[in-house]
C-alpha cells in the first residue's frame, strides 16, 4: 500500500508544524507599556495541556496530510478547532500572574496560523462534501424559489426550502445525499 498526499494537506501540515513548534502560542506583557514576551506552547500552557494539545494539532496535521476520508478530515479541524479555542483561554490563565489586573496575555502568530490551518481544512472539507441544496432536493421549491426570486420574497423562499427539504427526506432515497 503506497502513502498518499494531499496536495493542500501539504500546505496545511506545514503550517501547522511552523505554527506548533517554532512561532509563540501566546504573548505575556507585564503591563501595556513593555513589550510582550513570546511563550510557545509548553510554556503558555499547564503540564497536561501543553503535551495534549500538542498530540492534537499533530494527530489533525497527519490526517490533513494523508488522504483520509472526508469525514475523519472534518472531525480533525472541528477538534482541533475547539481545542485551540479553549486552551488560548487557559493559557490567559495560566500566565497571569496571580493578584496581578495589569498584565496582558495575547494570542500570538502560532495560535492565528493553526486557527488560519484548520479553518483551511474545514473549508476544503466541506467543499469536497458537496452538501445539496434547496433545488437539488426538491424540484417544486426549486420552482418556488425561482417563481418568488423576482418579487424579492426572501423570508418565505428560505422557509418553505427549509420545510420542502424536511418534507422530502426519507421519501425520496434517490435524491438524499449521504456522507461517506
Amino acid at each position: 500500500m503506497t502513502t498518499r498526499f494531499d496536495k493542500l494537506g501539504v500546505v496545511i501540515a506545514a503550517i501547522v508544524a511552523y505554527a506548533a513548534f517554532a512561532a509563540p502560542f501566546a504573548t505575556l506583557r507585564a503591563n501595556r507599556i513593555v513589550p510582550g514576551e513570546a511563550r510557545s506552547i509548553l510554556e503558555a500552557l499547564p503540564a497536561a495541556a501543553g503535551p495534549l494539545l500538542l498530540a492534537i494539532v499533530v494527530a489533525a496535521a497527519l490526517i490533513a496530510l494523508l488522504k483520509t476520508p472526508l469525514i475523519l478530515r472534518l472531525a480533525a479541524s472541528v477538534v482541533a478547532l475547539a481545542a485551540l479555542a479553549l486552551l488560548i483561554g487557559v493559557a490567559g490563565s495560566f500566565l497571569t500572574p496571580a493578584r496581578n489586573s495589569f498584565a496582558r496575555i495575547s494570542p500570538a502568530s502560532g495560535f492565528w496560523l493553526l486557527i488560519f490551518a484548520f479553518t483551511l481544512l474545514l473549508a476544503d472539507v466541506l467543499t469536497r462534501l458537496n452538501l445539496s441544496t434547496c433545488a437539488e432536493a426538491d424540484e417544486p421549491a426549486a420552482d418556488f424559489k425561482r417563481s418568488n426570486r423576482a418579487a424579492g420574497d426572501g423570508e418565505r423562499v428560505a422557509a418553505h426550502c427549509f420545510w420542502a427539504k424536511a418534507g422530502a427526506f426519507g421519501r425520496k432515497p434517490g435524491r438524499n445525499r449521504t456522507i461517506s
